[in-house]
């Protein structure tokens, strides 16, 4: 070997540079073992730890294994800063399983384990999905005065979401509270997303009145989805309260809450209202999409009421908002259903004027128009 030459004292740092300097893991291994058989070299904590490094690098990681397990029968202490090196490269190669084993032993061994590790790896178990460990490790750290970052309580708070364990997010949300912490926006409006779709809305009015007694300023997004969940549960009025609430606080509203509102009170009957908070709407110079026009002109001619449709009509055009087949059809089953053909032939025209092309249901409209005022005006003997 080359290196039998070098007229070198082999002292731990030379050694340990070389290693960090070699190509691969399988030079370096050859280098660790000759080094070794040098009469008066002992390895150190810093040559073990460019070789554990050299070969997670590499991905070899059964050697590593046995190569663990040679330097701890040598009497090697494996230091907290190698527990972590160890950790970080399971993670990246994908060997969760691996890291959690690797974690219990640092955590079981005499070496001192800090906050900042509790929080790294409960935030690789979340983003793993491993909700059950996150909780169990959490559970360990808080008994030892350790606690978490506002971060990973907001990512955690943001994983438990997905999987609707609203039980522990009361207890964190209560654990934060206590060490004056408070979530990040991202994870307040998750969570009300989930506390909507659960039905418990009085709960996300509870959070939402919390988050400004924290400083923690609720968004256009906080609103919306709030919005949207009284609708889809029926309570409209006290989504128009959370509306009026929300325009008062000096908010922009987005298409999305206008949507949900819109299609919410056109659903209920309640289209007047609609249509007044489509005026106030405008004076914020939301641009509304073609299926909110659509709502309030369904929700007129259901009312009966089509010369304010085609009033909406008309308003939509002026504002650069051009009707889709959509609008037509819906215009077209009200002319069908009061069997006033003309204006149904009409409106048909009018579509292909524009460059719609009339499709199955359209014409399934008219046909059942025709059908029924053929039957109307049958004569009887």
């Amino acid at each position: 070997m080359e290196l039998e030459g070098l007229d070198v004292m082999w002292t731990s740092y030379i050694v340990n540079q070389v290693l960090k300097r070699v190509p691969d893991s399988v030079l370096g291994f050859c280098f660790y073992n000759w080094v070794e058989l040098r009469l008066g070299f002992v390895h150190d904590y810093y040559t073990y730890k460019s070789m554990i490094c050299l070969l997670i690098r590499d991905c070899r990681f059964e050697d590593l294994s046995e190569f663990l397990r040679r330097i701890k029968d040598g009497g090697f202490y494996i230091h907290r800063s190698i527990y972590r090196i160890l950790i970080s490269g399971y993670v990246r190669a994908g060997l969760i399983d691996l890291a959690i084993w690797t974690f219990d032993e640092m955590i079981e061994s005499n070496c001192r384990v800090f906050s900042v590790d509790y929080n790294r790896f409960i935030g690789v178990l979340i983003q793993e999905g491993r909700f059950d460990l996150a909780e169990r490790y959490y559970c360990e750290m808080i008994p030892q005065g350790f606690s978490l970052s506002s971060f990973t309580y907001s990512r955690l708070i943001s994983g438990l979401c997905k999987v609707r364990n609203l039980g522990l997010i009361e207890r964190l949300l209560h654990d934060m509270d206590k060490l004056a912490l408070v979530p990040d926006i991202w994870a307040y409006n998750i969570y009300l997303n989930v506390l909507c779709k659960e039905e418990r809305l009085d709960t996300a009015i509870e959070v939402l009145k919390t988050m400004y007694c924290k400083g923690s300023e609720p968004d256009v997004v906080t609103y919306t989805t709030i919005i949207d969940g009284f609708c889809k549960f029926g309570r409209y009025e006290s989504a128009v309260e959370i509306w009026h609430e929300m325009v008062g606080r000096g908010f922009s509203p987005d298409v999305v809450a206008c949507g949900a509102l819109v299609f919410g009170l056109c659903e209920r009957g309640k289209v007047d209202l609609a249509y007044e908070l489509t005026l106030g709407m405008m004076k914020h110079q939301v641009e509304f999409s073609i299926s909110v026009y659509n709502a309030l002109i369904s929700g007129f001619c259901q009312a009966g009421r089509v010369d304010k449709a085609q009033v909406i009509k008309a308003f939509m055009r002026r504002n650069g908002c051009e009707p889709d087949l959509v609008t037509y059809n819906i215009l077209l089953n009200y002319c069908c259903d009061e069997l006033m053909l003309e204006d149904a032939e009409k409106l048909m025209d009018k579509m292909e004027r524009s460059g719609l092309k009339p499709d199955s249901y359209s014409y399934n409209q008219l046909l059942r128009a025709v059908q029924s005022q053929a039957f109307k005006t049958k004569p009887t003997f």
